[in-house]
């Protein structure tokens, strides 16, 4: 499948703190942050990052800003650990099973706060290569998190980014799944595995929007972390209108 975003690769030195060069077991979820770092390119962070591959164990697989992505640690073939969130931080293991750093590939999104044109063009940018890795690895593309979630006492990433083009977290799940079924659209479908291990428990907000589902016979209110196909999408719809027709 051919990007509209270039994506290149430019290691990072392997054997040292931010590349280890051990291999990822699996790849099971995927974890979006943002630089923190505003103005800078991916460029600018990965030569940050090998200028200073000893200095402390942290890193990401992919960098993006609005001209490129950059992969600084084998996230494709042979994925290899990067360390993008801490151990010690119990809320991956919760969701998916694991650390973040042995089962999850770690992307990093650039921003421009005072150039709204370029943050659009890197969160696009983002989005492509986001959906294009689910893909890759034939992975659900909702089985993700922000770093925020991971780690609400330090970190509030990818919000950092977000909050400059006016969307929210669940703006850019909803954007990646959409640029997903575009890449897969025409192909056979890509069987995607919906984990056990994601909370099915219904968001606050949420809450009033599934009883009155289930009263009116909508939907039985059920599995409220799974995706809808067209047909049941569809079929909501219908009933939906035909009790607004009587």
């Amino acid at each position: 499948m051919e990007l509209k975003t270039q994506l290149r690769t430019q290691l990072l030195p392997q054997g040292t703190k931010r590349r280890s060069g051990i291999k990822m077991s699996e790849v099971v979820f995927f974890v979006d942050h943002d630089t923190g770092n505003a103005n800078s390119t991916a460029q600018n962070n990965v030569s940050y990052f090998i200028n200073s591959a000893n200095a402390v164990s942290a890193s990401a697989h992919i960098f993006i800003d609005d001209k490129e992505a950059i992969m600084c640690i084998p996230c494709l073939e042979d994925p290899e650990k990067a360390w993008h969130v801490l151990n010690e931080k119990i809320k991956d293991n919760e969701l998916f099973g694991g650390n973040a750093n042995d089962i999850a590939i770690g992307l990093e999104l650039c921003y421009f706060p005072t150039d709204v044109s370029r943050s659009l063009q890197a969160y696009e940018n983002y989005v492509e290569i986001a959906a294009y890795l689910s893909k890759y690895h034939n992975i659900n593309p909702s089985r993700r998190s922000g770093h925020f979630e991971l780690d609400p006492e330090r970190r509030t990433d990818p919000n950092n980014a977000l909050k400059y083009i006016g969307k929210t977290y669940t703006d850019m799940k909803n954007d990646i799944l959409m640029k997903y079924r575009e890449l897969t659209s025409g192909e056979e479908e890509i069987p995607v595995q919906e984990s056990n291990n994601i909370s099915q428990e219904v968001a606050a907000w949420a809450k009033d929007a599934q009883a009155w589902v289930t009263q009116k016979a909508i939907s039985d209110g059920t599995n409220p972390k799974k995706f809808a196909t067209r047909e049941e999408l569809w079929t909501m719809l219908y009933r939906a209108y035909q009790q607004n027709k009587s």
